[in-house]
């Protein structure tokens, strides 16, 4: 697997943090950020996660396994899942999240 340079990664991190959010501001002392990655992202996530924590923020983190040909939830869950699973949406979490 390809992996970046640690030092590019950084800026990146600080960049995206510290000057694209925030309405081209940055992201203020107390600020709470989601970041959500998939395994192939971890370097990125883990250099997102300390970018927002050096910058004050809070970080509202989801890591999530990639699919493969071993394990695949999302194949798994369309292939078992049943018509009220595939119709549900978890409004009270994801609203939970915004009034954060």
């Amino acid at each position: 697997m390809y992996q970046p340079d640690w030092k590019i990664l950084r800026r990146y991190a600080d960049v995206l943090v510290n000057f694209a959010l925030g309405k081209g501001k940055g992201i203020k002392k107390g600020d709470v950020v989601l970041v959500e990655a998939h395994e192939n992202a971890k370097p990125f996530f883990v250099e997102l996660l300390r970018a927002v924590t050096k910058a004050g923020g809070h970080t509202i983190s989801h890591y999530a396994p990639d699919n493969d040909r071993t394990f695949n939830a999302t194949r798994d869950f369309f292939l078992d899942a049943k018509d009220h699973q595939l119709h549900f949406f978890p409004s009270k979490y994801y609203r939970g999240l915004i009034d954060e």
